[in-house]
């Protein structure tokens, strides 16, 4: 939990690497504009998910999908690990149609 705490801790940075890093994995996608959107969309989705789990903010999962701050610990726990995976899934993505390999 040394993690969590130090996110916590430095969310706002936590946060501004994210999206730099979401910029920067995104330009490769420059010319294929369906990717490039869906590649911004899903990491600010979910960037924004994890950031509101540091920040212990009411977590959202699209225009419906929120997670109350007095939820379970364990619950808030799990989806804000999910919201960070997917975020982090996210820069092995290479387009559509592309090989994985």
């Amino acid at each position: 939990m040394k993690f969590l705490a130090f996110m916590y801790k430095y969310r706002i940075v936590a946060v501004a690497a994210m999206a730099g890093c979401s910029g920067l994995n995104s330009l490769r996608f420059i010319g294929e504009w369906s990717s490039f959107w869906s590649v911004i969309a899903t990491q600010c989705l979910f960037g924004r998910g994890f950031y509101c789990y540091i920040a212990n903010k009411p977590i959202y999962y699209g225009p419906q999908g929120m997670i109350e701050v007095d939820h379970p610990r364990s619950i808030r726990f799990l989806a804000g690990i999910g919201a960070l995976s997917i975020y982090l899934l996210m820069f092995a993505f290479n387009g559509y149609g592309s090989e994985w390999w």
